[in-house]
């Protein structure tokens, strides 16, 4: 994180202004919410005037900002400090959650310094994005689910600054008969919501909402300049049949299967590491906008099924597969096609429900490792 550019940090430029990753759209938003305007990043001509003033009125880039108001409550903080504190406080609020989320999901010696050696945690470091936070409450709520429910539901509605990385996730809590975390979760939601609106006034909530058709447009439609980058089938149906209706032919059985996959993985009685792999897998299938920061996810889903065959013994195979799945995210930085990370997940979600038609042990047996995991942790 400390390398230098020509003597500058990698994300100024060298005249000071800003670079145009990622983090320089959630610095904007953050201004704009911190002076009390928060509505006007939903609304992309004011947006752009943000993001001129962090990139020089001479530079452009294609940069929207997509996630709902209870992001903002992170980022108007932030944007009181200068850009590059900024940053770093950024990357260590994130980190932070990450570092705990692997080792909940894997309580061995290494799988820190393992999950931030992920490609995808390389490029979500450098890109500034929100990957490494959503992979950390994903497993902490995952793997506090069994013992502490209301702690895995708070882990899990705190991810609702992204809701597109959830969309199975309540259909998999009713399979699994989760009252208490579901009940959490969407408390944690509500809270959020009224939390940000009271912070920044309806007016932001609106404007998120009536800016959904034309980010899903700029981001999803045809001809979208984003569809190269997209980690999904809808993605990979993009760039292959040009058209939204190939995106979607290739994205909506894909998803619908991931969907139901999970679903039965939670509705018997698995293993808590094929639970939790099964969701993060079926998440990230579900999504059609998901990039390649965002695969840090599937690292977590890696660690949880490392852990089950660590304790359990690996499944012919396994252990390759789940270095691969790791370092697909990677390929994007040398090879355009946008196949592999998808693919990883699918493999993923397949070993997930390989172990759970295996491990599905005695009632009395998973009751034992569900209260012997956590010790470990």
């Amino acid at each position: 994180m400390g390398s230098l550019a020509h003597g500058n940090l990698w994300f100024l430029t060298p005249d000071g202004y800003a670079q145009g990753h990622d983090f320089s759209a959630f610095r904007a938003a953050g201004v704009l919410a911190l002076s009390g305007d928060a509505a006007a990043a939903y609304e992309q001509p004011r947006f752009d005037d943000a993001l001129a003033a962090l990139h020089g009125a001479r530079r452009t880039y294609r940069l929207g900002w997509l996630n709902p108001p209870v992001l903002l409550l992170v980022l108007a903080p932030l944007a009181a400090l200068p850009y590059a504190s900024a940053w770093g406080a950024w990357l260590a609020l994130t980190g932070s959650v990450f570092a705990a989320g692997m080792r909940a999901a894997l309580p061995a010696p290494g799988s820190v310094v393992l999950g931030f050696a992920a490609p995808a945690s390389f490029i979500c470091v450098i890109k500034g994005q929100s990957g490494l936070l959503s992979a950390g409450l994903l497993a902490l709520g995952l793997a506090r689910l069994d013992r502490r429910p209301r702690v895995g539901g708070v882990c899990i509605g705190l991810l609702c600054y992204k809701p597109h990385l959830g969309l199975v996730l309540p259909f998999l809590l009713l399979a699994g008969r989760r009252w208490e975390a579901l009940a959490a979760a969407s408390a944690t939601v509500s809270l959020l919501a009224v939390a940000s609106a009271a912070a920044f006034g309806t007016d932001a909530w609106l404007a998120f909402f009536a800016s959904v058709p034309a980010t899903a447009d700029r981001f999803l439609g045809d001809g979208a300049g984003i569809t190269p980058a997209l980690q999904s089938f809808y993605g990979v149906g993009a760039v292959v049949g040009r058209t939204v209706d190939a995106a979607l032919a290739a994205h909506v059985p894909v998803a619908l299967v991931a969907a139901g996959a999970a679903v039965w993985v939670w509705g018997r009685e698995a293993t808590p590491e094929a639970r939790a792999a099964a969701a993060i897998a079926a998440s990230f299938l579900a999504a059609p906008y998901v990039l390649n920061h965002d695969a840090v996810v599937l690292t977590a889903a890696a660690a949880f099924l490392a852990r089950a065959g660590l304790r359990e013994g690996f499944l012919p195979g396994e252990r390759a597969l789940l270095i691969l799945a790791c370092l697909a995210p990677g390929a994007m930085l040398v090879w355009p096609p946008n196949l592999m990370v998808p693919s990883a997940a699918l493999l993923l979600l397949l070993l997930a429900v390989l172990r759970a038609c295996r491990d599905a042990p005695p009632a009395a047996t998973v009751a034992s490792a569900v209260a012997s995991a956590p010790a470990r942790a």
